[in-house]
């Protein structure tokens, strides 16, 4: 399927959307319009719930959201798996522009690719949301410019509680210009990761700056582990400057 504007596969506003056990794969949202987004579905000013078993995979967006795009949309997604897709902006796998509130439980993204977040792009927009994702898994995603998984801007919440994120990109075309081999936090957004719950494990991603995790001088990160639960950040690499993380200025607690 495609859509010019927005939505190849599905398009809600001012409804309520419910997926469950739906596999929505190979459409596209095109940009003749100027829009493109959410290749497999865009949702605006609307409820949206993908349930177990839905799959998202090989759809494209020509701006942003290669598999799910939402703004100003509240959604939960539980075991949603997101492969393949394709953004040409931002969020390959989702992406948001302004929402209230956004949780995924045990939802996995693999090899997805967008020039931003090639996992997912969290952007709070007016609202400033907060996204919550507990165990999820993020692996072999690509990013061009930053957040070979996941991408948080415009003044977002990205609370990570427990998951596995593994060979990641974010500078994926090696052009010298990508940070956040996993994580790019900027625009005044903040990260909180915990492994309270559940095991987080960022291991074996690139980028040129922050191999693991990049924060960038506007932006807040707050780590925390406890003794039941491990949380490492191993093995990742930057072709500049921290191989784990990169912080700028000291706006995080550890």
């Amino acid at each position: 399927n495609e859509a010019d504007g927005a939505g190849g596969g599905f398009f809600a506003t001012n409804s309520t959307l419910v997926l469950d056990a739906t596999q929505i794969f190979s459409n596209r949202a095109a940009s003749t319009n100027g829009l493109g987004n959410g290749g497999g579905v865009a949702v605006f000013r609307s409820a949206f719930r993908a349930n177990a078993a839905t799959e998202i995979r090989q759809n494209v967006a020509f701006r942003s959201g290669g598999g799910v795009f939402l703004q100003l949309a509240d959604a939960s997604f539980d075991g949603t798996r997101f492969s393949f897709n394709v953004a040409s902006n931002g969020g390959g796998g989702l992406a948001t522009s302004g929402f209230t509130n956004l949780v995924a439980t045990s939802a996995w993204f693999q090899a997805n690719s967008a020039r931003y977040g090639g996992a997912a792009m969290v952007s709070g927009g007016t609202l400033h949301g907060t996204a919550t994702f507990f165990n999820v898994t993020a692996e072999n995603n690509l990013a061009r410019d930053g957040g070979g998984a996941f991408y948080v801007d415009n003044g977002a919440q990205f609370r990570l509680r427990g998951g596995l994120l593994v060979a990641n990109q974010g500078d994926s075309d090696s052009s010298d210009s990508g940070d956040g081999g996993a994580i790019l936090v900027t625009g005044q957004a903040a990260l909180d990761l915990e492994a309270a719950t559940a095991d987080l494990l960022i291991l074996e991603n690139s980028a040129w700056n922050g191999g693991g995790i990049a924060i960038d001088d506007e932006s807040f990160a707050d780590l925390v582990c406890t003794q039941e639960f491990d949380f490492a950040i191993s093995g990742n690499t930057a072709r500049q400057f921290g191989g784990g993380i990169a912080l700028p200025r000291d706006y995080a607690v550890l």
